[in-house]
């Protein structure tokens, strides 16, 4: 699962995570039917494995996902055979302002 975290203030509403896969991928991979969700995989599992200075690391909490798009991939990837991208919701208030500390 790899989501965005609304920004108050930002004009223009969530960012479109399929564009930006679509934009960071080679043309070959990109044409791929599974090319932007490799790259959620990819870029899910590189956040995990190396971390930003200022990461919010958040290990239980309730969440949930709107605006949602579900995918399957054409074979196992990162150990992943499907995910889903869209905004991530927490349960908790004080998580989406911590969220947005990291951002600033």
């Amino acid at each position: 699962m790899l989501g965005t975290v609304p920004v108050p203030g930002r004009s223009g509403g969530d960012p479109d995570l399929w564009a930006a896969a679509t934009t960071h991928l080679p043309v070959t991979e990109a044409a791929r039917a599974d090319g932007p969700p490799r790259w959620f995989i990819c870029a899910g599992a590189g956040s995990r494995i190396t971390r930003a200075p200022r990461t919010l690391d958040v290990r239980v909490v309730a969440w949930s996902l709107t605006n949602g798009r579900g995918f399957t991939l054409n074979g196992t990837y990162f150990g992943h055979d499907n995910g889903h991208i869209g905004r991530l919701c927490f349960g908790e208030p004080t998580l989406t302002a911590r969220a947005h500390a990291v951002l600033t």
